[in-house]
């Protein structure tokens, strides 16, 4: 931040009209202000931290469906959702992004669980790091470096 009053430097610094967006503060109703993605750019903004409200949100607006690439890639962005997108496309469904990455975040979690299993019977002894790496369609070495055992 510049503070000075010095006319000599003031002169040369531009007086610039700024708008602040602040997306958690704009009611819903005035969301419809905006004609462009940026009222689904905001949307998705306010309501990322709320996962059930986004999702009535996305689900109950077919806008969301047809959104550009570009604003895709920034709403990854800017709410760091790591949603992933079929290439080469130029829309994108956004439903179906957060459909599929909750898909993948459910089948880490059963791998998780799974290998967390496999770890809890090889240290009870009940199987051998070979045989868990076995059940978890796993090279020896794989198993090893996933669950830090060795055999």
């Amino acid at each position: 931040m510049l503070y000075t009053d010095d006319e000599a430097i003031l002169r040369f610094v531009p007086d610039y009209k700024i708008n602040l967006v602040a997306p958690a503060e704009i009611d819903d109703e005035h969301f419809e202000q905006f004609h462009t993605e940026l009222r689904e750019l905001l949307k998705f903004i306010k309501y990322s931290k709320d996962k059930e409200k986004l999702d009535d949100v996305i689900h109950s607006d077919d806008t969301f469906k047809h959104i550009s690439r570009k604003t895709a890639d920034v709403i990854n962005i800017v709410t760091g959702s790591e949603l992933h997108f079929e290439t080469g496309k130029d829309e994108v469904d956004m439903c179906k992004a957060i459909e599929d990455m909750r898909n993948d975040n459910i089948a880490i979690g059963e791998v998780k669980g799974f290998l967390e299993a496999m770890i809890s019977l090889v240290k009870d002894g009940i199987l051998t790091v070979t045989d868990a790496a076995k059940r978890a369609n796993m090279t020896v070495a794989e198993f090893e470096e996933k669950t830090g055992l060795k055999a």
